[in-house]
């Protein structure tokens, strides 16, 4: 028999800690014109996730080399994490995006890692998906996160690590209207921005589908809007499916796949993040 309790949706601004390499196996958000959407119908989705690693001739150089070993550092590995997250923010602040798009092609095709394990690509796009005073920054802080990504898409308009930052800033956005406290704590107007924001978030890795370079972290990206709509387990576990099969090693997508599953965002039959106090959201045991 199913239980119930609360779901608790946490806020996903997350500084990973340094572990060892698992083995498991706008619509307009008031912050200026939005772009045209891409608008999900149906199964539709799905099948975006399905074709988009089947042409990886752009990622062809990235697959056949081995992952790069964690290099040492008299530095220790959260020091050393710290300062290249500093590093990459730092870069997008003051918009020097030729900096960043040559961190994101290393990262991406040498596939480096830091000591424990961490991907530089999961660290730089978790530097460039916030502005740069993270939780503290402000409405104002936001809108010029927005103006700079966009700046960036607009002077590399053929890669997809500007496309992809911005769908990670829409996803963080929407949770910072949202909050991360139970749902109860959350009001209508809040939820409604939370859900605009997702969609656009949703319809930018859709557009970035149709670039001809591809990324790793797009899966990722994507599993952030399953687990922020409650996709259901089929979904869920098909997703995970396809991003392992574009980049086997990246242990970031197990992780992303069992944080939604603790998260309620991932279950059988769905937990739309929408529902309200008083209605009781059920746990399946059978995850």
């Amino acid at each position: 028999m199913p239980t119930t309790k609360r779901v608790y949706l946490r806020f996903p601004f997350r500084r990973l800690i340094v572990v060892p390499l698992l083995s498991l196996c706008m619509t307009g958000i008031s912050l200026g014109q939005a772009p045209a959407l891409l608008t999900d119908d149906s199964g539709n989705i799905m099948d975006i996730i399905r074709d988009y690693g089947k042409d990886r001739s752009s990622a062809a150089a990235s697959l056949k080399r081995p992952v790069e070993q964690p290099t040492s550092s008299a530095a220790s590995p959260e020091a050393e994490q710290k300062n290249y997250h500093f590093q990459i923010a730092a870069s997008l602040y003051e918009r020097k995006f030729d900096k960043l798009e040559q961190a994101a092609r290393e990262a991406r095709i040498g596939k480096a890692r830091f000591q424990g394990g961490v991907w530089k690509l999961w660290e730089f796009y978790d530097a460039v998906g916030t502005p740069y005073m993270r939780r503290k920054a402000s409405e104002e802080d936001w809108r010029a996160y927005f103006v700079s990504v966009k700046k960036w898409i607009s002077a590399y308009p053929e890669s997809a690590t500007p496309q992809v930052a911005l769908a990670t800033g829409y996803v963080n956005y929407a949770w910072k209207a949202r909050g991360h406290g139970y749902s109860e704590t959350v009001d209508d107007r809040s939820w409604d921005l939370f859900a605009e924001r997702i969609a656009q978030a949703k319809s930018t890795l859709m557009q970035a589908s149709l670039l001809k370079e591809k990324c790793p972290y797009w899966y990722e990206a994507m599993q952030d809007i399953a687990i922020s709509e409650g996709w259901d387990k089929s979904q869920a576990k098909d997703l995970l499916e396809q991003a392992i099969a574009f980049e086997p090693g990246y242990y970031h997508y197990y992780r992303e796949y069992w944080r939604g599953r603790r998260s309620g965002g991932v279950r059988p039959g769905g937990i739309q993040p929408r529902w309200r106090p008083g209605r009781p959201v059920p746990l399946l045991r059978d995850c």
